[in-house]
């Protein structure tokens, strides 16, 4: 796979670039399959800017789909730049981090597709040479609502209490999922339904390790955030159901 890259300092882990396999539409995650790999959405006018974050620029595609690309003003690119200031190779190492996260949220996505509480992936866009057209690299999902304070507001006790619901079957569903630093701007809503957003970060553990502390620190950081006056009775979602 050739991917331009030249350094002559101090070595880069670059392993997760050989989960790409070259194809005729673009570059693909090996051995995934390939319906949703689509690079017909290079030239669309992204006129029209949902959210700009640390890491991802999100824009409306259609009145049912967004697409969600590097954002190179972002504070991660950001952060970058001033640790690795003074060093030849800054904007390479820069890069890479950002298409690492894209990278990794494609394969997630890719292997949660099924699961009703991950956002669905509709196509997904790696060009050739990913590091200079960093811009063009993409993710089609469908559009959710975020769940902010205003939309919060707007629901009942018992819709939120559903929500969170939801999301604590989510994680005891899916025990050997981590998502780093999750919080409530990593969820949307479809139709009512919560599903998380965010995966760049997101990785796998053996199932040997310890998921009771873990679960039980995303159970309180959700209580916190999704209602108000709670009290521990009901809503028991137990770790062992």
């Amino acid at each position: 796979l050739n991917l331009f890259i030249v350094l002559h300092s101090d070595s880069l882990d670059l392993t997760f670039l050989n989960d790409l396999q070259e194809t005729e539409h673009g570059l693909a995650i090996r051995n995934s399959n390939l319906s949703c790999l689509n690079c017909t959405t290079w030239a669309l006018p992204l006129n029209r800017t949902i959210a700009k974050g640390w890491s991802k620029s999100v824009y409306w595609l259609t009145p049912s789909t967004v697409i969600k690309r590097p954002n190179i003003d972002g504070q991660t690119f950001q952060n970058c730049f001033h640790a690795n200031f003074g060093k030849e190779d800054w904007n390479v190492r820069c890069r890479l981090g950002l298409l690492r996260g894209f990278l990794n949220e494609i394969r997630m996505l890719l292997q949660l597709q099924n699961n009703p509480n991950v956002i669905k992936m509709i196509s997904y866009c790696i060009p050739p040479n990913p590091l200079r057209n960093l811009e063009q690299v993409s993710i089609v999902t469908e559009k959710g609502d975020p769940l902010d304070t205003l939309a919060l507001l707007q629901l009942t006790s018992s819709q939120r209490e559903r929500i969170l619901h939801s999301l604590l079957l989510f994680f005891n569903g899916t025990r050997t999922l981590r998502l780093h630093d999750f919080r409530r701007q990593q969820i949307v809503t479809v139709d009512g339904h919560p599903k998380i957003v965010d995966f760049d970060e997101a990785y796998f553990v053996g199932k040997d390790a310890d998921f009771k502390n873990y679960y039980a620190n995303i159970r309180r950081k959700l209580i916190s955030e999704l209602l108000v006056n709670y009290t521990d009775t009901g809503l028991t979602t137990s770790i062992n159901g």
